[in-house]
């Protein structure tokens, strides 16, 4: 209370009386003097102070509507810094997507869209709908690399084994084929494998340093006329079906060649070793932790970086909620959206 007021409080405080002042419309002093009761010949005033504080809390999103929506949006934006903003409308756009937020968007097809995909976060302020992505987001990088390492260690066995059947130096020149020049691979192979082996499934692949798909991935399978006894070697020279790979005959620097074995076969067509795992699985996971690092050492989600989301999570069947601090709620069910508050 400033001077005035006390004044004007104490002279209420005298005559028993109600005191209020109304400081403007965000701001309200109610007192109650109950001067009735004394101790030891002393006047005892009981005073009760009712601050009423309103516009104080933090903007969350409102998807009453889509008008509301679209102003609810503005209001969480306003007050931003450009950082802020910048890991707001990601958390956004990697939520939901690119669904059009406006009252004057004529079909209501898409209103609705807009209406669903942002209803899970009803109620959520600027920080929690970006917690919410940050958990999303993580979570899926996350599971994609457990998903890869089980993959690895499911097949160390077998990948041991093929990697006893040699790929030495290889290299991609060109012959003439009618009026095109079409590339042929050759390549040295060596059996140290302890088997007589007829068929060999193999793969040849170009890879970028920061794509998790093969530029250019072709699979071969070489049948070996006479058989590959332990201990022999040879050199297989094959036309790819791809004229793509002339471009090997003059490399881009940036770009990895890797042919490996997956299948070994026996006569008669019997399996003696396969795996599905490889040095494009591990080029995977090697952009996929590195992605996972990028998230968890900065603001950014990273969503340029593999994997990519196809679909926003908040248009699958079921969503996860985090609240502000980031702490993960209990996975809400299809069609129970309307409970998050």
């Amino acid at each position: 209370m400033d001077l005035a007021i006390f004044k004007r409080f104490s002279d209420k405080v005298k005559s028993g009386k109600e005191f209020t002042d109304e400081r403007g419309p965000s701001e309200r002093f109610t007192v109650r003097v109950d001067a009735r009761s004394s101790v030891v010949g002393r006047v005892c005033a009981v005073v009760s102070v009712v601050v009423v504080l309103g516009g104080c809390g933090p903007a969350t999103l409102d998807v009453s509507s889509i008008e509301a929506l679209e102003q609810s949006l503005f209001d969480l934006r306003e007050r931003m810094t450009p950082q802020e903003l910048a890991r707001f409308d990601e958390a956004l756009d990697y939520l939901v997507g690119g669904v059009t937020v406006s009252s004057r968007e004529p079909d209501r097809d898409q209103v609705g869209s807009a209406l669903d995909l942002h209803r899970p976060l009803a109620g959520r302020t600027a920080e929690g709908i970006v917690a919410e992505a940050r958990f999303r987001r993580i979570r899926e990088v996350r599971s994609a690399v457990i998903y890869l390492e089980s993959g690895r260690d499911a097949t160390e066995a077998a990948r041991r084994d093929l990697a006893a059947f040699e790929f030495g130096a290889a290299r991609v020149f060109k012959r003439h084929r009618q009026f095109l020049e079409w590339p042929v691979i050759e390549m040295r192979v060596f059996n140290g494998t302890g088997h007589t082996v007829y068929l060999v499934h193999f793969r040849a692949a170009l890879l970028s340093p920061d794509d998790e798909d093969p530029w250019l991935l072709e699979e071969f399978d070489h049948v070996v006329f006479g058989a590959m006894e332990p201990g022999s070697s040879d050199v297989w020279r094959i036309e790819p079906r791809q004229r793509d790979w002339i471009r090997l005959i003059d490399p881009h620097p940036d770009l990895m060649f890797s042919i490996e074995p997956m299948r070994l076969e026996a006569l008669g067509g019997n399996v003696l070793v396969s795996s599905d795992w490889g040095e494009i699985e591990a080029h995977r996971l090697a952009i996929y932790r590195h992605t996972l690092q990028t998230i968890r050492s900065s603001d950014s989600l990273a969503l340029d970086s593999p994997p990519v989301a196809v679909v926003p999570p908040l248009a699958l069947h079921s969503t996860s909620i985090v609240d502000d601090t980031g702490e993960t709620a209990a996975l809400i069910p299809e069609n129970q959206e309307n409970n998050l508050q």
